[in-house]
């Protein structure tokens, strides 16, 4: 990355060789609405509260990403279970 503007938002900050900056790159690239910037006095997710903990997040996004964490490891671990039959299952047919 080398530092020139942004050729989505115009700010000057380091940008890829697509000449997009890092919070364009993932707006752009990732397929996500496009977002205002996030400044300090802004939660990271809704970009509309204020944070309320060293994390970035207000109360509600606070919540709801635990929320989204815990549902993403429940559903990861059953993952591995199934996947731990389906191979238990396999050397049994052995």
């Amino acid at each position: 990355m080398h530092s020139e503007k942004c050729v989505r938002c115009q700010q000057d900050e380091p940008v890829d060789d697509h000449g997009f900056c890092g919070h364009c790159r993932v707006v752009v690239l990732g397929g996500h609405a496009p977002a205002p910037r996030p400044t300090s006095d802004a939660c990271i997710r809704c970009r509309d509260a204020e944070p309320v903990g060293e994390d970035g997040y207000c109360g509600y996004c606070h919540l709801a990403v635990r929320v989204e964490l815990e549902k993403g490891i429940d559903r990861f671990s059953r993952y591995l279970e199934n996947q731990a039959r389906f191979s238990q299952w396999l050397d049994a047919d052995r």
